[in-house]
């Protein structure tokens, strides 16, 4: 029995009325007071200029806007915008709690993972009127856009270059306190070629929050952020191997003369890799990555490697 059955035959038990609106139902109170508005309930939820967007069960995304332009394009995070949570994960209940919001439509969104609470009080996403509820080793743990994290496992570093010793590392994905916040609305876009757009000016956009909330479950999240930014590869064996890197201009000589020095002392060798040195930098980056793929001469370019394929 699904999850949507479940509930169904609770909200029927409990005497509350249902309706079903797209691949969602809409559970109604039937209390005299409780304010009603009809309201698609499909994947993603739009209330008014709010828009949520149920990717996993543990990954959902918040957009705030003034003027209800919402961004559908894939961006340098937001690579894949085809993963949405199946209707037949979740389900949408319109309901009423005493202290919450009695003036506002209050919804609760459930998953397999997760409760959302929402207070549709026309204002951007908050702390004031969402609030999302997980399971954290036993307990119902409560989770908000503002919160402070401070159990952060740490993320990656994006460069070794002059690293002498310990380095801070920046917040990463995975955390002890069992969720994780991405803004994602600076980044840039990404055209049907795959090729980086600039992003146009929106003011009227005012987040763009994927929330990663997953408890203990770092399975979760790693395939939460596979679903949303893509697939990751495994990575094939000489990727693990010998690497060879120096900053320094080479010719095609020279460098063969590199490769030949570990040929010569029996080290093995996988991985040769050219630092910038190969081109000048009179050009964009995307003209010289044009010119070095097609082996073609190019005004304005020194390249080092005018015919790569002895190499």
């Amino acid at each position: 029995m699904n999850l949507k059955k479940l509930m169904l035959g609770a909200a029927v038990a409990a005497g509350v009325s249902m309706q079903v609106y797209g691949g969602s139902r809409v559970m109604q109170s039937t209390g005299e007071n409780q304010p009603m508005r009809e309201t698609a309930m499909t994947n993603p939820l739009v209330f008014g200029h709010n828009r949520l967007t149920l990717i996993t069960p543990t990954l959902f995304r918040l957009e705030s806007t003034t003027d209800g332009r919402f961004i559908d394009e894939r961006t340098m995070f937001a690579y894949d915008r085809t993963s949405l949570l199946a209707d037949s994960l979740y389900s949408v209940e319109k309901i009423e709690e005493e202290g919450i919001g009695s003036q506002y439509p209050v919804y609760r969104i459930t998953t397999p993972a997760l409760r959302i609470e929402y207070v549709d009080d026309g204002h951007p996403f908050s702390t004031s009127n969402l609030t999302a509820y997980f399971n954290y080793r036993g307990k119902e743990k409560k989770f908000t856009i503002r919160q402070i994290q401070r159990g952060n496992l740490g993320g990656p570093i994006e460069t070794l270059d002059r690293v002498k010793s310990e380095v801070p590392l920046g917040n990463g994905l995975l955390s002890t306190d069992g969720w994780h916040v991405i803004d994602d609305n600076r980044a840039d876009f990404l055209d049907s070629d795959g090729w980086i757009s600039p992003r146009p000016y929106m003011p009227g956009h005012l987040h763009d929050f994927y929330c990663f909330v997953y408890g203990t479950d770092y399975r979760a999240a790693l395939r939460s952020l596979g679903a949303i930014s893509g697939r990751t590869p495994m990575t094939r064996k000489w990727v693990h191997g010998v690497w060879y890197s120096k900053y320094q201009d080479y010719s095609t000589e020279e460098l063969l003369e590199v490769i030949d020095g570990y040929r010569r002392h029996g080290y093995p060798l996988d991985n040769a890799v050219l630092d910038m040195g190969w081109h000048t930098n009179t050009l964009t980056t995307a003209r010289v990555i044009t010119a070095n793929a097609t082996g073609r001469d190019i005004p304005g370019t020194a390249i080092s490697f005018p015919t790569p394929k002895p190499l």
